[in-house]
């Protein structure tokens, strides 16, 4: 009995060598024939997992994706949908939940970014948990957290001054950081045996991009009514696939090797558990303090001691990771592989500029066009249709053409939309607008599909979990960092006066005068994010990452499992 166990553990371990080895990091040697690249015939004799399951037994099909594979995208397109429109939705409407929970302009700050600040300080230990304890339990344990989060929200009075929801949308953000780093790594992992990697994620995308389509409606619809529906709205849609995501969820025997609890122990990176999230929330800390006081804490004297210490603390997490034995970001990564950190690179400013223009749209919407939330919310969907449509199609061309063009191209695109927003004034039409939104979104949604393609291809399976997390934390810390810049170039050219009559009466009760210095902060923020978009599309030129060259790699790998399974069996 023990001897069978034992040669059941050394073909599982023999699948994942043997697959982690077919993903050679760098591509030097794309010309030469596939067959003379990978030769399985003399590293893996006989190394399928005899109790494989159907699915995998059949990985070398790449024309027919299982039923369990639709639904796990499924499940994961509708988990990326509501976390978007919780985002979302939130954005349009805090200038009324100021008034209703009757809140500071510091709290609601807190609220709006306590959910990025959660997901950044929290996804990595997620995407590292993921990588060793199996990726499918904890994708299941964030689902459900994440609806329990949004159920605390909708139960959130004005009596406990907003200091509940910033709890329940932590609660909320804690499972969204294991959902979110998870599903990634998940969807490669199944969907790269049948060589549709791109198609998962341009689908993923697109739901991303629904979720910023619907949440403004969503929240321009209730922000005057029920605002608690904009939590409320998750349940119904949620629960059920949490529900669902417990049988359909599963780690793959041949990527996701499971680790016992003593070895999880004793290789888990502590120490950079411990100072990797207490940086990152002293250094918003220290940001937030600069733009909106907090009055719970002094003044100047603390914010230099915040950024210290938020410094310090980066300085002992990155010497960590060089040292650990199994460090959560593994700085071979990106030595390894120059696609993974150009990738990573472009991602993050392209992350920066999507949240700077879209909260730049909200004051400007709401400010000098003098629209309420439902208008302004309406307005915006054609900034996330733009990035729908390019995401979904840039999906799929990824899947049969290099990623490079796009990549480059995207931001290229936004870039242009950004130079006529600076044009933009309380004259300007809706369908003007409209169709400088929709081109920006356009440029993004071109550029995110094949950027997350090649990002998650070009590390090893057994560590995409990690892989998907450092992109995460480096997305959602610049995000925040958008978001701040948003509200501190207008929170520093208006006075205090404007600002409560922007926030109680509206745009349209602001003298021109007032609507002129936040046309002039709105400028000022779009040039950083026209050069910010600029680096990414220099940066993207190194992407030399090629689809189709991976995917006949791919189906080598997978035909060699399958016919060593069969092997096995007989």
């Amino acid at each position: 009995m023990n001897s069978n166990c034992e040669g059941k553990d050394q073909n599982e371990a023999g699948a994942v060598r043997a697959q982690n080895r077919a993903f050679t990091r760098e591509e030097k040697d794309l010309e030469a024939p596939v067959a003379n690249e990978v030769r399985f015939d003399e590293v893996l004799p006989t190394t399928a997992t005899p109790g494989a399951s159907t699915d995998e037994k059949k990985m070398g099909d790449s024309s027919t994706l299982p039923l369990r594979a639709w639904i796990v995208l499924l499940i994961s397109s509708i988990g990326v949908f509501l976390a978007s429109v919780s985002t979302s939705a939130l954005v349009i409407a805090f200038p009324v939940l100021i008034l209703k929970l009757e809140i500071t302009m510091a709290t609601m700050m807190w609220i709006l970014l306590c959910v990025l600040l959660i997901i950044a300080g929290v996804v990595g230990i997620a995407g590292k948990l993921g990588d060793i304890l199996g990726q499918a339990t904890l994708y299941k344990f964030g689902y459900i957290t994440f609806i329990l989060g949004s159920l605390g929200g909708g139960l959130c009075t004005k009596g406990h001054n907003g200091k509940d929801l910033v709890a329940a949308r932590c609660i909320l953000g804690f499972g969204a950081a294991f959902l979110f780093t998870n599903s990634s790594a998940i969807l490669t992992n199944e969907f790269s045996r049948y060589g549709k990697v791109g198609l998962s994620q341009g689908v993923f995308q697109l739901h991303a991009a629904l979720g910023m389509v619907l949440g403004p409606l969503i929240g321009g619809a209730f922000a005057d009514t029920t605002w608690q529906w904009i939590f409320f709205f998750n349940l119904p849609i949620g629960g059920p696939c949490a529900l669902l995501s417990l049988w359909a969820v599963q780690d793959s025997k041949i990527i996701t090797p499971k680790k016992s609890l003593k070895e999880f122990s004793s290789s888990f990176d502590w120490i950079g558990a411990i100072f990797y999230p207490t940086g990152l929330v002293l250094i918003l800390v220290a940001m937030l303090q600069g733009v909106v006081p907090d009055p719970v804490l002094s003044e100047k004297g603390p914010l230099t001691g915040l950024i210290v210490s938020g410094c310090t603390c980066g300085i002992i997490f990155l010497i960590d990771q060089f040292y650990a034995t199994d460090p959560i970001f593994p700085p071979k990564m990106f030595f390894a592989s120059k696609v993974f950190s150009v990738t990573v690179v472009a991602s993050t400013c392209v992350a920066f500029a999507r949240y700077s223009i879209t909260y730049n749209m909200i004051f400007y919407l709401q400010g000098p066009k003098g629209m309420d939330p439902l208008e302004a919310g309406i307005t915006l969907i054609p900034f996330g249709i733009g990035i729908m449509v390019a995401g979904f199609a840039g999906g799929l061309l990824a899947d049969k053409v290099g990623v490079r063009q796009m990549a480059v191209f995207g931001p290229v695109i936004t870039i242009a939309a950004c130079c006529v927003f600076l044009t933009f004034d309380e004259k300007t039409t809706s369908s003007t607008i409209n169709g400088l939104l929709f081109l920006a979104g356009f440029g993004i949604g071109l550029f995110n599909s094949p950027n997350s393609m090649s990002n998650m291809l070009s590390v090893l399976p057994a560590e995409r979990g990690s892989a998907s997390a450092v992109g995460m934390v480096t997305m959602m810390f610049t995000a925040m960092v958008g978001i701040v810049m948003s509200f501190a170039f207008i929170l520093n050219d208006m006075s205090q006066m404007d600002l409560f009559i922007l926030f109680i009466y509206g745009g349209s009760a602001l003298s021109h005068q007032a609507v002129q210095k936040m046309l002039d902060a709105l400028n000022t923020d779009y040039y950083i994010v026209i050069a910010v978009l600029g680096c990414a599309s220099l940066i993207s030129i190194l992407n030399d990452f090629q689809a189709k060259d991976h995917s006949e790699k791919q189906k080598v790998v997978v035909k060699t499992f399958a016919e060593n399974d069969g092997q096995v069996n007989k």
